[in-house]
């Protein structure tokens, strides 16, 4: 895929439906009914030829072809005597081997087998086979073109529509076309990304995980797991655009973590957009999410659908929507979309496949389709500072899209303080999209994140499960559900974060007011506590800091922890060790002084001076 190319969208198409009949046959009988109840839903139909001068008929009536989602051909006995209608009939079936277009015909008082040029069952000629020897003979200096015409009645003749003889119900036809058309309206490819980078590696992977085949029995379930900002949403909808047109119907259920909390929606709006959208059907109703759960089954049972739920957060979601396999026909694929992996935990759920982040060949090629328009370039832009910004997004592709998109058309001067902004604070759209990942965590987990956000990120897992257990944490419960969620991760023993969630995490702490700062990690603050004066060390409940050689403590005062101090950890890293006692800080839950010099103790009076120590 083009990188600079988007998926086409409904808007883009100057027509929903084209109608291709001809008019002595069906104008003011199923025409005019049709016509109506395709207006009465909203559907954009082009079927009145009158307004067309004849000068330029031919190429407003393929110009309306061409820009229309759906064509709806009304074979009846005299279609194949009018030119019009057999060229237009070749340009749909053109079209619709291209995959433009969807054809849906009626075979209006006519067989399909005389459509294609057959004898009837009674073995005399058919109305199509009469109306081409007369068309043969008038076009007879053109015979290209009538073999076209014959190609097209053929293919036309062989598509699966819907039959009308003489007597049949008129408007149950109109309304089963009507329904047909939403149901294809709906498979309009999905907005994917203005620039959907390394979407097509990560689809060609998923399609052998998903086994798309037209005569596959199974019904199979896929999870795509990955952190806030990894492009989910995206990389689903790209899939969707590549295999929907496999299934009877589909189905793309957005932001449901969002909904499913939300009064007005919550899972029984869910459940019945979901019905609705796979169904075509509007006059349902869901009035319990019990009831939305069996109308599914009994609905969906027997149908072949593509169903893709977008960021599940909980396992109820999931069972309202999705809650066991045999809910949906043979051939159906689920795909759900989640940060957190516990979801996907499920028996039901077959394969899981991790989105991970972009190259930095990828995330260089995302940045600059974002920052640069083709008109200006590069312009006056250093090379340094398109590489300052792709490290900083360390592959993520949504602070690619939001920084690219930031920088555009900005010169040089503003991209380097966007850099000094970014080095003081995190990016807001960015860091506000990476805490949603935060939402739904029990209180002792998110703590948990916070300390390895200000502290832990680097260290050796033991060593910190080991601190976390002896701060009063079931750390590894906690740990894994960090884990599931994409928060964290432990690569070579050592737990590791993304830069950007380091960030979002460092923000929330830095957030509130100084004096209620829990965690401090920074050397600034630290010396901003050692002031006698700054009443702040009661919030304080760990305290961890990197001096490097060239930063020298040289401070008078002291900090003193009384009864009421919350302080449960300090880890001050220096070169040698000191011996604790008589310091005041034995009764720490968590202390490590191992490395700090007797001349930085005394010095900074890390002491309570005479004062016994308790935990708050």
């Amino acid at each position: 895929m083009d990188p600079s190319s988007s998926s086409p969208s409904l808007s883009r198409s100057k027509y929903d439906v084209f109608l291709s009949f001809r008019g002595q046959d069906t104008r003011h009988t199923i025409i005019s009914h049709l016509y109506h109840a395709l207006c009465q839903k909203g559907i954009s139909t082009f079927h009145d030829r009158s307004e067309l001068k004849s000068g330029d008929r031919r190429d407003k009536l393929f110009e309306a072809i061409e820009g229309s989602r759906v064509a709806i051909i009304m074979f009846s006995e005299n279609y194949a005597r009018s030119k019009w209608c057999l060229n237009e009939l070749a340009k749909i079936m053109e079209q619709q081997k291209l995959d433009k277009i969807k054809a849906l015909p009626i075979f209006y008082r006519v067989s399909p087998g005389e459509v294609r040029l057959h004898e009837k069952d009674t073995g005399e000629k058919g109305c199509y086979q009469i109306a081409m020897e007369v068309m043969e003979t008038r076009y007879h200096d053109d015979p290209e073109m009538v073999e076209r015409w014959r190609k097209a009645l053929w293919l036309g003749g062989d598509l699966i529509g819907y039959p009308m003889g003489i007597g049949q119900d008129e408007n149950s036809v109109v309304q089963d076309t009507v329904k047909a058309v939403l149901k294809t309206l709906n498979r309009v490819p999905l907005e994917v990304a203005t620039y959907p980078v390394g979407i097509d590696r990560h689809v060609k992977e998923i399609k052998k995980l998903l086994h798309i085949d037209p005569h596959a029995n199974d019904v199979l379930m896929l999870g795509l797991h990955g952190q806030g900002g990894a492009g989910k949403t995206t990389l689903s909808k790209g899939i969707c655009n590549d295999i929907a047109k496999e299934f009877d119907s589909w189905c793309f259920l957005r932001d449901i973590r969002k909904r499913a909390s939300n009064i007005i929606d919550g899972l029984e709006h869910l459940q019945l957009m979901l019905l609705r959208d796979l169904l075509s059907e509007e006059g349902l109703t869901v009035s319990s999410v019990d009831q939305g759960k069996h109308l599914i089954k009994e609905r969906l049972s027997n149908k072949r659908v593509l169903v893709i739920l977008d960021d599940v957060d909980d396992g109820s979601q999931f069972d309202a929507l999705a809650g066991n396999l045999n809910w949906f026909g043979a051939g159906s694929r689920i795909i759900i979309t989640t940060r957190n992996r516990h979801v996907l935990s499920l028996d039901r759920v077959q394969h899981v496949y991790h989105v991970d982040l972009l190259s930095k060949e990828e995330a260089t090629t995302l940045f600059r389709l974002h920052a640069f328009s083709k008109i200006q370039g590069q312009t006056n832009i250093d090379q340094k500072l398109v590489d300052s910004f792709v490290q900083y997004a360390k592959g993520l592709p949504l602070a690619l899209e939001v920084l690219g998109r930031y920088l555009r058309g900005r010169g040089a001067k503003e991209w380097e303080g966007k850099l000094k902004e970014l080095a003081n604070s995190p990016d807001p759209t960015i860091n506000s999209a990476l805490k949603i990942s935060l939402e739904g965590l029990e209180d002792p987990h998110k703590e948990m994140f916070l300390d390895v956000a200000c502290f832990f990120k680097g260290w050796n897992a033991e060593d910190v499960e080991k601190i976390l257990d002896s701060c009063g944490f079931v750390t590894s419960l906690g740990m894994n559900i960090l884990i599931e969620r994409s928060l964290v991760k432990v690569v070579d023993g050592k737990i590791e974060m993304h830069d950007l969630q380091e960030e979002m995490g460092q923000s929330i702490i830095r957030g509130v007011c100084f004096k209620d700062r829990s965690r401090i990690w920074r050397y600034d603050d630290f010396l901003e506590i050692l002031s006698e004066d700054s009443g702040t060390t009661q919030a304080v409940e760990g305290i961890v800091l990197n001096f490097s050689e060239k930063k020298v403590l040289d401070v008078e005062s002291t900090i003193e922890f009384d009864s009421s101090s919350k302080l449960v950890g300090l880890d001050i890293e220096r070169s040698q060790v000191h011996d604790m006692k008589g310091t005041g800080f034995e009764e720490l839950k968590y202390v490590n002084l191992s490395r700090m010099s007797a001349t930085l103790l005394e010095r900074a009076m890390l002491s309570v001076q005479e004062k016994s120590f308790q935990n708050g």
